[in-house]
Order: C-alpha cells, then structure tokens, then sequence
C-alpha cells in the first residue's frame, strides 16, 4: 500500500515500519519467515493439517469477507510448515456500540451445549458506552504447541494490530479474549492491549464455540501510536514460566 493512499502521515508510517521490522527481527532469529494473505478460504486451506481449525467469528461458514476487508498473517518454520497465525477483519458500525454488535451477532453464529442457539442474558455496561466508526476485530490466534512459550504469539498479535492500522485505520481495535488467558496468564499485556474488561459477556444458554467467561481488550488510536514505540514485551516466555512455577 502507497503511504498516499493509507490516510497515514509518512511520519507515522516510518515508525508503524520500524516497530514491525522489530518485532520481524524477532521472528527471523526463531528462524520463522512471516507471509500474508486476504483470503479466508486460503487460510481455511492452510490450517487443514494443523491443529487450528477457524472459528464461527471469521469462519465463511457464517461470514463473508472481500479481500479488502480481512487479512491473516502466517508464521513458517525453515521447512514452510505453518506453525502461527493471526487474523484481523473490518467491521464498519453506524451507531452501533460494541455490546449492540455482540447482541446481534453472537446469537447467530454460536450454538447452546444442547443444540439450541447460544442466548445471551447481558453485556457489560462499559461495552455499551464503545461506539467506533471503523473497527478492526483480531481473531484466530493460533501457535504450534511445539513453539508455545517462547513470545511468538505476542509478536503476531502485535503484528497484527500494526498491520491493521496501515491497512484500515481503524479507530478501535479488539478481541475477545478467554479468562484463564489474561486474568492467569496477564497475556492482553503482552499483546499490547491497554484497554480490559473482564467477564463482559453473561449467558442464558452458555456457547460451546468460545468460553464462556471472556474478556474485552482494546486499543484506540493513540494506544496504537504508543505501540510504535513500546516495548514489544519480548520477556514473555520468562513471565510465563515465572507465573507457572
């Protein structure tokens, strides 16, 4: 994408480069190249012998996505083998707050432990107060079991994000994440998210596609500009192993 065209100062997209040639450098000395891709039936096909499969949120099962308005970003090992993977898609809402989004579309796509649609009983009151214009939600985060610990989904979320802003510009960014990932584990922190809610999400009929306690994390513009500069938490898989001893 030309700077012209991406509604970003070149003074910002010189740094967006410089924080994702950072996080690149990281993954190159784990020996894994990053490529990307705007095709969900694409991405569908490449996780097949793996262990990811996609969920009901990006899934064209229930979604349909042009290329402008998806992408994933895949990490290979030195024989091609895919070993990560992170996904972002736009979501453009006129009015709508982030809780009325989750009301109108969760239902649909999620299904109750007896078969029966998943039904929701309530959402967090701070969700109803978030009302962005331009959206990006980051999904399908996914790392070989054999390379889990060692920060490399950090850098594909924070890759992510960076990539997500160049693209769409978006002024919000988020993700659903599972309980026992953020309030064990801390990892929103290490995914560079700086907004968090807990448990945002109250069920009448729990889903079997995602958790059913999950939090709300977020980042706005300028959290994003932050990032450029920030610490890319490469010390992860030491406050992992901290946390699990």
């Amino acid at each position: 994408m030309k700077i012209e065209e991406s509604g970003i100062s070149q003074i910002e997209f010189l740094k967006i480069a410089e924080a994702i040639h950072v996080r690149r450098e990281y993954l190159t000395r784990q020996s894994i190249t990053l490529t990307e891709g705007t095709s969900v039936a694409d991405l569908e096909n490449e996780t097949i012998d793996t262990s990811k499969h996609l969920t009901v949120l990006l899934s064209r099962k229930f979604n349909t996505y042009q290329p402008a308005d998806v992408f994933y970003i895949a990490g290979r090992d030195e024989a091609g083998a895919l070993v990560s993977v992170c996904a972002g898609r736009r979501d453009w809402y006129s009015g709508w707050s982030i809780a009325k989004y989750l009301e109108e579309y969760l239902p649909r796509v999620l299904t109750g432990k007896d078969g029966e649609p998943a039904a929701l009983r309530s959402v967090a009151r701070a969700l109803h107060t978030i009302k962005p214009t331009n959206a990006a939600y980051l999904c399908e985060l996914w790392v070989s079991e054999k390379l889990r610990g060692n920060g490399l989904a950090p850098i594909m979320v924070q890759i992510a994000q960076l990539q997500a802003l160049v693209r769409w510009q978006p002024d919000l960014i988020w993700a659903l994440m599972a309980d026992h990932d953020n309030w064990e584990r801390g990892l929103a922190k290490f995914y560079g998210f700086t907004r968090q809610h807990r448990d945002v999400l109250r069920w009448a009929h729990e889903p079997v596609e995602i958790p059913a306690s999950v939090w709300f994390v977020a980042n706005d513009r300028e959290s994003l500009c932050d990032m450029m500069t920030g610490s890319p938490h490469l010390d992860e898989p030491l406050q992992l192993r901290t946390k699990e001893a």
